[in-house]
Order: C-alpha cells, then sequence, then structure tokens
C-alpha cells in the first residue's frame, strides 16, 4: 500500500508540474482559442475529438491544422486533471472498502484512513491551484502560441511585429507597408487571425475573408493586443462577403472593414476613444482612435464595425466654439408619435423667453433615442428612455412631474405609460441648467449642461469630443426649419 500511495502521490506532483509550467508560460498567453476540431454527431469519435487531440485534415482546413499542438496540450492537461479526480475518488472507494472491512483491526482502520486523507488532500490541492491559476488570470491555465511583441508603423498601423528599424530595412528592398497591407487570401487571413488567437464565426460564404487588407487585419490584432484578457474571447463576424451596405471606397469589399462581435469589455475599450457622432443612415454610434480608425456600434445584429481608413479630423476639446453639425439632420416629423406628451412637458417647464422649449425637447428627444422608448445605453449606469436620462438624475426632478411617489428605474423610463412625465424630467433638468448660478440663458451652454454635465459650463476645456459632438449635433436641428416643433399644448 505504501508503494501505491507514492505512485499516487508522484501523479499528483506531476500535475502540479503541469500547473508550474503553465504559469511559466503566461507572459506569452492572450486568450483561449477555440477548438477547431471538427466535432462528430455521436460515438467514440465525437468523445475523442473533445477531449483527446483529434489531428486536423490541412488539406481541408489549413487554419485549424495550425493550431493542434496548442489544443493538444490544452486538452490533455485537462484530460490529466479529470483522471486525476478520478483516480482520487477511486482510492476514496477503496479506503472506505478497507474501513469497513476492518472489523476493529487498528492497522487496516489506520490505513483507511491514511488512504482517505491522502486521496481528500489530492482532490483539494488540484482544485485549489486549478481555482487559483484561473482566478489570478485565466491565461495562466491555457497553453497559447508565442507571439511577438508589435509596433505601429508612422502610418499609424501595426505591420504585424516590425519595428521601425526594420521597416526602413524593407523599404531599401522595395517592401513598404503598402505591400504590407496588400489584400489576404482566405486561408491566410484565416491562419494570421488564428495565430493571434481571434476566431472566426463562420465558413465562407457566411463570412468571408478573402480580399481584405492585411493593415485591416492588424488593426483587430492591436485592438486585442491593447484590450487585453479584459475584453474576453475576439470574434470576427464579418469581412469582404456581399450583404453590407457599401457606401464610398472605405467599406467591406475593398478590404477596408471587418465586424467584430460584441463584449462587455470591448464595448467599454471602445468607448474610450473619440465620440464623434452617430453615423448617417442608421444612427450606430461612433468612436475615433488616436489613429483616425473608426469604430461604429451597430445593434441589429449588435457588433462593431470598423473602418480602417483615416478620417476627418474632429475639433479639440480645447476649442471652445462650437458650431452647428452640417452632416447630422431631423426629419420634419421627428418625433411625432410623441407631439401632445412634448407640449404637455413643454408647458411644465421654464425657459428663456427665446428659445423654443418644443423644439429643443423634439430635438433632444430624437438625437437621443431616435424616439424610440425601449432603448438604453450600453455603459456601466445606463441612460434610459425617450430622453436618455439616468435614474438618479430623474429621482431628482420626480416631485415636480407628478411622480414623486414612485421610484425611477431604467425600466420605469422605457414604460411607454411613463412618457410624458420622463420627457418632463428631461425639461426640468434644462430648467435647473438655465440658472444663472449653472449654465446661464444661452442655449448653448444649457445643452452643453444637458450633454456633458454642469460643471463643463464654467470650464469648456473639460468637454469631451462626445459632449462637443452632441451639442453641434442638437444646435443643428434646433437652428435649421426642418426640424420637427409640436404644436402648442392646449390647456
Amino acid at each position: 500500500m505504501w508503494k501505491q500511495k507514492k505512485i499516487f502521490r508522484a501523479f499528483i506532483l506531476s500535475i502540479l508540474l503541469v500547473n508550474l509550467l503553465m504559469a511559466f508560460n503566461a507572459p506569452t498567453a492572450y486568450a483561449q482559442t477555440p477548438s477547431p476540431y471538427k466535432q462528430y454527431n455521436s460515438g467514440v469519435d465525437k468523445q475523442i475529438a473533445q477531449f483527446l487531440c483529434a489531428p486536423s485534415d490541412a488539406s481541408q482546413d489549413r487554419t485549424a491544422a495550425q493550431g493542434d499542438l496548442y489544443n493538444c496540450i490544452n486538452k490533455l492537461y485537462r484530460f490529466a486533471l479529470v483522471i486525476a479526480v478520478m483516480f482520487a475518488t477511486f482510492f476514496i472507494v477503496i479506503a472506505g472498502y478497507i474501513y469497513m472491512a476492518a472489523e476493529g483491526n487498528e492497522e487496516s482502520v489506520t490505513r483507511a484512513k491514511d488512504i482517505l486523507t491522502t486521496s481528500i488532500a489530492s482532490i483539494v490541492i488540484l482544485s485549489i491551484g486549478y481555482i487559483l491559476l484561473r482566478f489570478l488570470n485565466p491565461d495562466l491555465i491555457k497553453f497559447q502560441p508565442i507571439q511577438p511583441p508589435s509596433v505601429v508603423g508612422s502610418s499609424g498601423y501595426n505591420f504585424g511585429g516590425l519595428s521601425a528599424e526594420q521597416l526602413a530595412g524593407l523599404s531599401k528592398i522595395g517592401v513598404t507597408p503598402a505591400s504590407l497591407s496588400a489584400s489576404s487570401s482566405e486561408q491566410d487571413a484565416r491562419a494570421f487571425l488564428l495565430k493571434n488567437n481571434i476566431n472566426v464565426n463562420a465558413q465562407p460564404p457566411q463570412t468571408i475573408l478573402a480580399g481584405i487588407k492585411q493593415s485591416t487585419l492588424n488593426t483587430v490584432v492591436s485592438l486585442k493586443q491593447a484590450c487585453g484578457s479584459g475584453c474576453g474571447q475576439i470574434v470576427v463576424t464579418g469581412g469582404t462577403e456581399p450583404g453590407h451596405s457599401e457606401t464610398g471606397t472605405c467599406n467591406h469589399s475593398s478590404g477596408n472593414k471587418i465586424d467584430l462581435g460584441v463584449t462587455s469589455g470591448l464595448d467599454a475599450f471602445i468607448m474610450k476613444y473619440t465620440y464623434i457622432g452617430v453615423r448617417a443612415g442608421d444612427g450606430a454610434k461612433q468612436y475615433k482612435d488616436p489613429n483616425g480608425i473608426i469604430y461604429a456600434r451597430e445593434t441589429s445584429p449588435p457588433h462593431w464595425d470598423i473602418s480602417v481608413c483615416v478620417a476627418t479630423a474632429q475639433p479639440t476639446s480645447s476649442s471652445t466654439t462650437i458650431t452647428p453639425s452640417t452632416t447630422f439632420t431631423c426629419p420634419a416629423t421627428a418625433c411625432s408619435q410623441y407631439s401632445s406628451q412634448i407640449a404637455a412637458a413643454a408647458a411644465q417647464i421654464s425657459l428663456p423667453a427665446s428659445i423654443d422649449k418644443a423644439k429643443v425637447l423634439s430635438t433632444i428627444m430624437y438625437h437621443e433615442s431616435r424616439c424610440q422608448i425601449g432603448v438604453s445605453s450600453t455603459a456601466s449606469t445606463p441612460s434610459c428612455g425617450l430622453m436618455q436620462l439616468q435614474p438618479a438624475t430623474a429621482n431628482t426632478f420626480k416631485s415636480q412631474c407628478g411622480a414623486g411617489s414612485e421610484t425611477i428605474t431604467c425600466d420605469w423610463l422605457k414604460n411607454p405609460a411613463n412618457a410624458q412625465k420622463s420627457i418632463c424630467m428631461a425639461g426640468k433638468l434644462l430648467e435647473y441648467l438655465s440658472s444663472s448660478s449653472r449654465c446661464g440663458s444661452d442655449l448653448t451652454n444649457i445643452l452643453i449642461g444637458y450633454a456633458g454635465g454642469q460643471g463643463v459650463c464654467a470650464d469648456k476645456s473639460k468637454m469631451t469630443g462626445e459632449t462637443r459632438t452632441a451639442v453641434g449635433e442638437f444646435l443643428a436641428c434646433i437652428n435649421k426649419p426642418t426640424a420637427y416643433s409640436p404644436p402648442p399644448h392646449s390647456p
């Protein structure tokens, strides 16, 4: 029995050694690569493909074959953990049998207790080791391909890990960043993404990567590396396949665009970039990174539409001048379905006589929600409903709008029965901001306070690009005669 215990303990120590090896491998690990192995419908083949190493057919799927080694190590590690637990469970059963058959024999009882203690301790050690490593960093329990560090070239794009000196050397022999940005084949594009632990949601014809620019792929890799494990698994959901809305030269078919699936971490990371307003046509909110790459958050279905083309520069936050947007327009009948509620709310608020209260309210409603009451933002503290109010702000003004006894939540703001009251609360916020001690009577200042907060009125250097763009779009609709103005409210 002592020999059995030594063998068992050696097995457990080997598993712990694997844990340590994985910890040393962690600095070169980025994220988990979903298994590319073919899954069969039933039987032993399915179990082998799922838990052990089933080599891929490179002639059928080259990208899958290139990931065999790393997936095999991952699967063997998980399989070894399962086997270790099974062995421990087996020895627990043996210990129970010896204990029951001891019939008072002290030596047998002691042996049973020793086996039981060793088995339970082994399970606890394995579990704690796995849980601790996963808690510290999920990448510690995954083997992944080693990826060299990458840098950004002078044009603002990442060129596959080449340094500035290497790029300069390549240019002497005729290899330029332009050639690095050439179109990729389907197999090459998928192999490149797989190497960087980025998944593709489907095979052609649903998702096609043939013809996509290398600069577009490099952008996705750079985004993943900058975001880190907080973004979760990055998944490409759209490439050069037909069916996308194509305008201009910066489009999907030219290989300059790519779609990524949504995760909460990816949303939070991209939304730190400069907000540049909504996109004409579909109203997708757009964010621009320092390299001029534009990320549009589409909603049907939810995904990020990434344009790897240089965008028009936006005003810097140091400027205190805001001019009406020349690209944002409101329909002549914007939010007409809420005309009576807008008029009723306008009658409840007090603003300077020069301000058309109903037009301001209808403009904010169209800009913030496109007149859709059931929407909410993706921020950690969401803004909700027609006027995109935060519940805490709405609760401040609820007593002035006939909702004093109610608790205002995001669901409350999205309830059609509360439309008029929520519009009133937005109006009361405008009234509050129009005080001389806050933003004053100037309409632009009031809108700055609404979009960016009261503190920005006094110090416009604190104004973000998102606030500047929003106010410019507010003014575009308010100042144009085509903006919808509901009829006067009849008491």
